[in-house]
């Protein structure tokens, strides 16, 4: 743009120096067919380097990863790969938590002495996976103490999002059912609604939604039997909400 700036600044200086004027159609025509050409051209090298710049960008976030993606087994990479996505994150109090894969997938976050946290629940069926065309957001916070520890009872809010018609808002209060070193469940007996979140899952989901379930009726130790039970031909099976942010094997995606 810069060439194209200055030749056109001196084209202009001739002529009124001059006192020329391009009388010629086809004088006019040839003059306005080299600008443009003159223009394009800066544009196109622009382009390119903008292109450059971001494939410079891309080329140093990939030389954080230690190792190349070929040259491993896809669940020693992803092992590598969530190694050092923990490396990256910077709140040691959520790294080292039970919540820490909801932290590492963006799910949870601190705000001062608060913690933070919307699951986006957004597969309500067994099927291929694929996220269904709406959502169930599911938020509640809590007060970051010194020592992670989940309250007894802690307010939450319930609302969807998508190609249904819009719903209100449901609020309720959680009350702590189970609490170890791998998971937490949380349970509304008005509202029979239980969310099971999980530090290391072998199915690889982490968080758990069922509604309409009595209170005990599935706890952390009968949650495989659950699923080995489940039966996909009953209509009237009970099916956990799950996310699809959650169910995600790749951990490049959440590189920074």
């Amino acid at each position: 743009m810069k060439i194209y700036n200055s030749i056109l600044t001196l084209i202009s200086h001739q002529f009124h120096n001059s006192h020329l004027m391009l009388k010629s159609p086809f004088s006019i025509f040839l003059l306005l067919l080299f600008l443009n050409g003159c223009n394009k051209t800066e544009i196109k090298k622009e382009i390119i380097n903008k292109k450059v710049n971001i494939d410079t960008k891309k080329e140093k976030i990939q030389s954080t990863i230690p190792t190349v993606k070929s040259s491993l087994p896809w669940d020693k990479l992803q092992d590598s790969l969530r190694t050092e996505l923990l490396n990256q994150k910077d709140n040691e109090f959520l790294k080292s938590s039970i919540l820490q894969e909801l932290y590492l997938r963006n799910l949870v976050h601190q705000e001062k002495d608060s913690i933070h946290i919307n699951i986006p629940f957004n597969l309500h069926e067994f099927d291929c996976s694929a996220p269904d065309c709406y959502t169930t957001h599911l938020k509640f916070s809590f007060k970051a103490e010194k020592k992670f520890q989940i309250p007894e009872h802690i307010p939450f809010l319930e609302f969807e999002q998508g190609c249904i018609p819009s719903s209100d808002t449901i609020s309720g209060i959680f009350e702590l059912s189970e609490s170890n070193d791998n998971a937490v469940t949380f349970y509304n007996e008005k509202q029979q609604k239980l969310l099971i979140i999980l530090k290391e899952d072998q199915r690889k989901e982490f968080a758990y939604y069922f509604i309409g379930v009595p209170l005990k009726s599935i706890t952390t130790q009968t949650l495989d039997h659950f699923f080995e039970e489940f039966n996909e031909e009953d209509e009237n099976a009970l099916v956990p909400y799950r996310s699809s942010s959650l169910i995600k094997n790749d951990y490049w995606e959440f590189l920074d």
